[in-house]
Order: C-alpha cells, then sequence, then structure tokens
C-alpha cells in the first residue's frame, strides 16, 4: 500500500511511491516547466533517432532526459549510465547519435492533506496554492491554487481509468502500441479463409491476400520422386549397412519415417530443392538455409503463428476481441480467450475528468487559445481561455458613407450590393459636381441646386464688342461729259454741207462732230455690307470622364 503524499513522476502520470521520501514540486509542475516534456520513450539500442527527438535517460535522475542535437544510430548496448563529468547541457555521443543532458522539474516538497473522498466532499476547502489533497481511500490527486474550492479543483489523476480520460471526459483510444507502431496500420483486426486464399483486415480497413499451397510431400522411392529425387533415393539406398561412423557425425539420417544411411564410409548426403522449396549453402558458417516460395495451396497444413516479429506470445499479448455494454464495462478477450473487464467511469461527470492544459503542440490553452469573439458596436473582442482581452477596431461602413454620401466608380454595382447597407440612388446623368457656397467669383451655390447648361447660344450681349465700315471713291464736284455725234444727212438724202448746229460747225462727209455737255451736280453713293455667321450654339463642357455616380439616400 502506498504512503500517502509520495509521489513520482512517470511519463505523464503521478504515481504513489513507497521507496522515496522525495516528490516532484507539483506547483512547479503544474507551471508547465515539465509539462512540455512530458512525451518521451526509453532510449532504445541500436535504434535510429532524429534531431529534437526526446528520450527518458533509463538511470539517471528522474529530472534528466536526452534531446538528439545529431541525427543517427545508438550503440548495440544499453545506455546505463551517463559518461563522466557530463553536466546539464553538455554533449556526447551514444553510436553515432549526438545527445545533450537536459533537465525539467525540480526536486521538492510540497504541503500535503489526507482525507477521505467523503471527507473532502463535505468540508469544501480551498487548498493553499501547491497544496496536495490526497484521498485517502481513492488515492485520487488534487492541486490547489488558493482559490477554487475542493469540489470545483480537478483531480490530477488517479489509478483508476480516469487518467484515460480526455479534457471532455472521454475514454482516450490507444493509437499506438508500446513500440510506438501505429495500431491501425500495423495490427490485425481480423482474419478470413476462403479456399486457398487468406483475407486479413487491419485497423485501418485495409485489407490484403495470402495465397495458400500444400506443402505435403510424398516419401521418395527408387522409381518415383518425393521429397528428394528418384536417383537421390537410389543412391540412399545403397549405403551399406554397418558402415563405419564418422566422429562427431550422425549415422544415418531420418526423413520422415525413412532412415537414410550412408552406402560408403565416404558418401555424400545431397539436398536436392524440390518444388516451392529453396536451398541456400554457406561453406563458411557450415550452414544451408531451407526456403520456402510461392504460394500454400492447403491452408489446413499452414503452420499457425504463435508469436509476433518480436519474439511476444500472440495468444498472451494480443487482444482477439473488445466487447462493451451500459454499465461502462469493456470486456476483453485475448487470444487464449482469457478475458479482462475494464470498468470506465461514467464520462458524463466530466467534473472528474484531467482537463487539457495543452494542445499537441505544447502550447497552453488558457493563454493561446481563443474562448469567444464579440462586438460592441466599435471592436471585434477576443476573449482567451484565461480571461485576457484584444480588440480590433472594426471599421463601418456606415461612417465612410453616412446618408448623403456620393460614391463614384467606373463599375456599375451598386453599392447596396457591394456594401450590404443602404438604399442608393443613381445620379442624373450627364451632371458634374460642384462645390456648395460662395465662390470666389462672387456667385453662390446652395446645396442640391442644380443648373448649367451642355450648350450655349450667345446673346448679342454676350458677343464681344465690334463695328463694321465701307468707303466709296466720289467724283469732282463739278465735271463734263462730251456728246460725239455724226452729221447729218438732208432729206434727199444727199449729204449736207452746210451747218446744222447753232455755232455753225460744219463738218465733211464721213466726219464725227462733237460737242461738250455741261457740268453734272454733287451726289452720293450707297455701300452695303452683308451679314456672317449661322447663329448656332456653341459646346459648353469641359473635358471629361464618364463614370457612375451614386447617392445614399437611406
Amino acid at each position: 500500500m502506498a504512503n500517502n503524499g509520495q509521489l513520482i513522476v512517470q511519463n505523464d502520470i503521478f504515481y504513489p511511491n513507497t521507496s522515496s521520501s522525495n516528490v516532484i514540486d507539483l506547483d512547479e509542475v503544474m507551471s508547465n516547466k515539465y509539462l512540455k516534456e512530458v512525451a518521451f520513450t526509453t532510449r532504445q539500442k541500436s535504434t535510429g533517432y532524429k534531431i529534437n527527438d526526446k528520450v527518458n535517460f533509463k538511470n539517471g535522475p528522474l529530472d534528466v532526459y536526452l534531446l538528439c542535437i545529431k541525427a543517427g544510430t545508438t550503440t548495440d548496448t544499453d545506455l546505463l549510465t551517463l559518461p563522466d563529468n557530463i553536466n546539464i547541457d553538455e554533449s556526447f555521443y551514444d553510436g553515432t547519435v549526438e545527445w545533450t543532458v537536459k533537465r525539467f522539474a525540480d526536486y521538492d516538497t510540497p504541503k500535503n492533506r489526507v482525507d477521505t473522498s467523503s471527507s473532502w466532499q463535505n468540508k469544501n476547502p480551498i487548498l493553499e496554492k501547491g497544496e496536495l489533497g490526497i484521498e485517502s481511500d481513492t488515492n485520487y490527486i488534487k492541486i490547489g491554487d488558493g482559490e477554487t474550492t475542493w469540489n470545483s479543483l480537478s483531480y490530477v489523476s488517479s489509478p483508476s481509468a480516469d487518467n484515460k480520460l480526455d479534457a471532455n471526459g472521454t475514454a482516450q483510444k490507444a493509437i499506438s502500441d508500446s513500440l510506438g507502431n501505429n495500431i491501425s496500420k500495423t495490427y490485425i483486426k481480423s482474419l478470413s479463409a476462403n479456399g486457398t486464399t487468406i483475407t486479413y483486415t487491419k485497423g485501418d480497413g485495409s485489407t490484403g491476400t495470402i495465397k495458400t499451397q500444400d506443402t505435403t510431400y510424398k516419401n521418395a522411392t527408387v522409381s518415383a520422386s518425393g521429397l528428394m529425387s528418384a536417383a537421390d533415393k537410389s543412391k540412399l539406398d545403397k549405403v551399406q549397412t554397418g558402415a563405419e561412423i564418422n566422429q562427431n557425425a550422425f549415422s544415418n539420417i531420418k526423413v520422415g519415417s525413412q532412415i537414410i544411411s550412408a552406402d560408403n564410409k565416404q558418401d555424400t548426403f545431397e539436398l536436392v530443392a524440390g518444388s516451392n522449396i529453396s536451398l541456400t549453402p554457406n561453406a563458411t558458417s557450415d550452414k544451408i538455409t531451407i526456403s520456402l516460395s510461392g504460394t500454400i495451396s492447403n491452408t489446413t497444413n499452414a503452420t499457425n503463428a504463435t508469436q509476433d516479429s518480436r519474439g511476444q506470445n500472440i495468444a498472451d499479448t494480443y487482444i482477439k476481441n473488445i466487447t462493451g455494454n451500459n454499465t461502462n464495462k469493456l470486456t476483453i478477450t485475448k487470444g487464449n480467450d482469457v478475458q479482462s473487464t475494464l470498468v470506465i467511469n461514467n464520462v458524463s461527470n466530466a467534473a472528474n475528468a484531467t482537463k487539457a492544459n495543452q494542445d499537441s503542440a505544447g502550447q497552453i490553452i488558457n493563454s493561446t487559445y481563443i474562448k469567444s469573439i464579440t462586438y460592441d458596436g466599435n471592436n471585434l473582442v477576443i476573449t482567451k481561455g484565461n480571461g485576457s482581452t484584444n480588440k480590433i477596431e472594426v471599421t463601418n461602413i456606415s461612417k465612410i458613407y453616412p446618408v448623403g454620401s456620393i460614391y463614384l466608380s467606373t463599375v456599375s454595382t451598386n453599392p447596396a450590393t457591394l456594401f450590404g447597407i443602404g438604399t442608393w440612388q443613381a445620379l442624373p446623368a450627364g451632371r458634374v459636381l460642384i462645390g456648395q457656397g460662395r465662390s470666389d467669383w462672387g456667385t453662390t451655390y446652395n446645396n442640391g441646386n442644380t443648373g448649367g447648361e451642355a450648350t450655349h447660344k450667345l446673346t448679342v450681349n454676350e458677343s464681344a464688342s465690334h463695328n463694321h465700315t465701307g468707303s466709296a471713291n466720289t467724283a469732282g464736284s463739278t465735271h463734263t461729259h462730251t456728246l460725239s455725234l455724226e452729221q447729218r444727212h438732208g432729206k434727199d438724202g444727199a449729204w449736207q454741207t452746210t451747218a446744222f448746229f447753232s455755232n455753225g460747225d460744219t463738218g465733211t462727209k464721213g466726219q464725227r462732230v462733237s460737242t461738250t455737255l455741261s457740268a453734272a451736280g454733287s451726289h452720293t453713293h450707297n455701300v452695303t455690307i452683308n451679314n456672317s455667321g449661322g447663329g448656332q450654339a456653341h459646346n459648353n463642357m469641359q473635358p471629361y470622364l464618364s463614370v457612375y455616380m451614386w447617392k445614399r439616400i437611406s
């Protein structure tokens, strides 16, 4: 019976200890100094290790382990002691593996109190931080934190199935055997036979088949071959009776019920490979290896395996069947039909289950994992398991685009679809935006007013100031005109030689006469100037880029 309050640590489970008064400082352990380094296996001889592999030092102090810093293969003998003068954080070679010696938890003697489980529950005290509370009738252990009452504390471990429960109170399923082999992939769940085919099913559901073959061989005769040829049988039959027996040699060889003797003092016994049998001689070690090849056709004559590859008795060590019922019991049946019963505590009572404080990567759950995310109107509030919080400011799209905002885009998608908020109205086509208020040039633009025009026809007042001129040359104020006429003919048609002008001018035939008229008076000239231009309106728009414009109206 273990003495209450005395503990040692083996891997990740706490056990009572009767041989030592030293105990692990569980306050230090539970502060995670030790729990980060609990997933160790004992160092194996002639085994390959990778960098950062960790193993227990078999015969070393409880707080020492080995960390692989150079991959390789260990020696073929057990590592019983550390090399001389090796200290913590110093290195040494083990075969081609280089180890560094590391330390985890320190030794100390914590406070402890002992009482029965019912007394603990009735008193329901608050244990000091690091103080042990031990149930004398169950050996269950709790560690105080200085704040939590007994009934609200979780058990550290127990010798029953509780230490195999996860944080939710569910029994853990084994995934590896003691050698680290994955059970689902390496161990056989079921076997079935059909004629000459054996079908096996592994834990992960994968299957395989083995073909069998009849290995029954008849005895050979001088006329018919069997396990040996007829010729060899004939030779063996000729071994003389009473032939000299060689020292340190067999006098006869018995094959089945047949005795084979040498025919002469010096004779050669020959082994001949038959069907599906191969012979491999080794003259150096004086041995012959006989191996069977091909398939076995008759499972009736096949030899059943009694051991696994490591020499363990299959019937005694491997499980053939596991059944369960609603009374929290598992019935385990081994290959030899020996049964044992495992009682599993009610997993619905999660208060008694050991709760996980780390994830599979060794990270502290309380300080690294998120328990809840809430929104306070401006921020996302992230709360971790230890109650600490962080805030992430969330930009509200309604603050960026409140009602009355203008949104511009070269894409036609309605902003209500993009942002998921509000009702948006497309602005009238062809209008540009202008700042409201009184401008530098004196014009006032009120919010919401519209104006401007795409084209404009100038009025007379809007035309630039200009005039039109014209000129014409005028004759002098007095001038004369000369009139030239031919001389007249008489009434008889004859040329008259007498003067017919009053001034007495005469002329000759064919001669013209002229006279000067009186001067004309002063006068004016009118000048007409024609109109120009078509009177059409002109384009009144600046260079532009056409885009989609929306206004949020609600």
